[in-house]
């Protein structure tokens, strides 16, 4: 199962299915949202019941360190807290992966 943090809970039955049947399931997926928050019920479940979890970063775009962090950029001005919206696609708005650090910092 890939992009699994947009899946809803009815697929949790799916899963505990296919576990009961000693099945080997991949399930990847973000496990955090751009300010920070688990992404949803569903991936906060999955990495409870996970008998192994692989946590992968992209490469910050400020310093080169690990990222774990995506930062929401608006490119037209507007202000990405002000939206409360965690699914933005739009020409303009960018995710930029950051460390904790640079995240922290609040420079562009």
């Amino acid at each position: 199962f890939d992009e699994a943090q947009f899946f809803t809970g009815h697929i949790k039955t799916l899963v505990k299915f296919l576990l009961s049947k000693n099945k080997y399931i991949l399930i990847s997926g973000l496990d955090k949202d751009y300010r920070g928050e688990p992404f949803s019920e569903f991936m906060q479940w999955v990495l409870c019941v996970a008998d192994d979890v692989t946590k992968l970063t992209a490469i910050c775009a400020k310093c080169g360190k690990p990222s774990t962090a995506a930062k929401l950029i608006c490119t037209d001005g507007s202000d990405s807290k002000s939206s409360g919206n965690i699914f933005i696609e739009d020409e303009n708005h960018k995710y930029v992966p950051m460390c904790r650090k640079c995240m922290m910092s609040g420079k562009e």
